[in-house]
């Protein structure tokens, strides 16, 4: 295999902070492999970036595209909608994926034998907060979630109902909400609540903007 190249891709959402750190982090990863050749025998790896812009039909795209370069693996992509999407696919033509962000419970390697999984699934994260509940003796909280949240939603309400508290309101905000939605979203549906705790499980920049106008 020495002089020899292998081309791997990577699906990145690269519209926020993080995310363009992860593709910086994946660079600098392929940059020391091929800087030291004892790793894989003098074979240089050649990485292919594409934007899924947290679009499952983008992603998937994305991921045909990569398949058809002849990429022997695909890093990311780091939410479950699109790994869903790009996970079948790499069911399809044998092409592992890696993901170091996908925490949907139902993207197991039972149902996508080559998808694979570099972090916890939603249900130890919840079954987490759900111990903070219970340590606090709180009995009614709110979850609110996007997209990215999905795959959440039934982990956290069992991991709840082992500890004996209610989810007083689920509020999806979709993927597209801008500052007024999110207003809209705190005055109409979370302010009025008796509940004062709130579950956050969303992208960053959401996030950011649910509490920048929460605080307001």
């Amino acid at each position: 295999m020495n002089g020899s190249s292998i081309n791997i891709g990577a699906i990145i959402a690269l519209d926020t902070t993080n995310r363009k750190l992860a593709r910086t982090a994946i660079e600098l990863a392929v940059e020391d492999v091929n800087r030291n050749t004892s790793v894989l025998n003098g074979t240089i790896l050649n990485i292919h970036i594409r934007d899924s812009k947290h679009d499952a039909l983008t992603g998937a795209s994305a991921a045909l595209e990569l398949i058809r370069k002849g990429c022997v693996s695909i890093v990311g992509p780091q939410t479950s909608v699109v790994a869903e999407f790009v996970g079948y696919l790499g069911v399809a033509a044998h092409v592992p994926v890696v993901t170091f962000g996908a925490t949907n419970p139902s993207l197991s390697m039972h149902r996508y034998p080559y998808f694979i999984r570099t972090v916890p699934n939603d249900k130890m994260q919840m079954r987490a907060i759900a111990k903070l509940v219970d340590l606090y003796r709180w009995r009614d909280v709110a979850l609110v979630y996007d997209d990215m949240g999905t795959g959440a939603v039934p982990a956290i309400t069992d991991a709840l109902r082992e500890v004996e508290a209610n989810i007083v309101l689920k509020a999806a905000v979709p993927p597209q909400a801008n500052v007024s939605s999110m207003r809209k979203l705190l005055e109409d549906e979370l302010m009025g609540l008796e509940s004062r705790v709130f579950i956050v499980h969303m992208h960053d920049d959401l996030a950011l903007m649910l509490f920048s106008e929460a605080s307001k």
